[in-house]
């Protein structure tokens, strides 16, 4: 688990079931129904072909590999006393964080239109997605009024990510990093 669980936990429990905290070998273990991609360890014995979808980049293909997972009855668990720290953007210089937050935000929209249409429908797709459209486009109209050019870039990187997901084109779009 993240060390720091204040702004977002790593995995998530299970609903239909009280998540049961068992002791094995002296570690805490919760079987769950997600875990970010972060880290994690699984049997590729388990799995019929790949493990994780190419089509995704970067973000829902934990999401997209869990579903699967228990899909196919098998269990996913978190080893409570195993923490980790995840630094997010601090991986990167600081001079590319414009660039790194439009691909974050394309790529976040790319991939959660594509996975519910995938694993569901075109139509909850599209519901999950629309929040996301209504936000951008009001982002957008309001730092067109503030001449804010950072939102409307972080705005219209999303809404470009939704319009590639929506036409079904690839997940194409990498950072303007020279």
């Amino acid at each position: 688990t993240f060390n720091d669980q204040s702004v977002f936990k790593n995995y998530i429990e299970k609903k239909e079931k009280k998540s049961r905290l068992l002791n094995i070998d002296g570690d805490q273990v919760l079987e769950v129904k997600e875990v970010d991609g972060a880290a994690f360890i699984i049997n590729k014995e388990k799995f019929k072909g790949k493990v994780m979808d190419d089509k995704f980049f970067m973000y829902f293909e934990s999401t997209d590999m869990c579903f699967n997972t228990l899909r196919n009855n098998e269990k996913i668990y978190v080893i409570m006393n195993i923490k980790f720290d995840h630094m997010g953007l601090q991986s990167s210089e600081i001079k590319y964080r414009f660039e790194i937050i439009k691909n974050r935000n394309w790529h976040y929209c790319w991939s959660k239109f594509y996975y519910y249409k995938k694993n569901f429908n075109f139509i909850l797709a599209l519901s999950k997605i629309t929040p996301n459209i209504i936000r951008s486009v009001t982002t957008m109209t309001k730092s067109l009024i503030k001449k804010d050019h950072v939102s409307y870039e972080y705005s219209k990187a999303e809404l470009s990510g939704i319009r590639s997901s929506l036409l079904n084109k690839k997940s194409y779009y990498r950072p303007k990093i020279s």
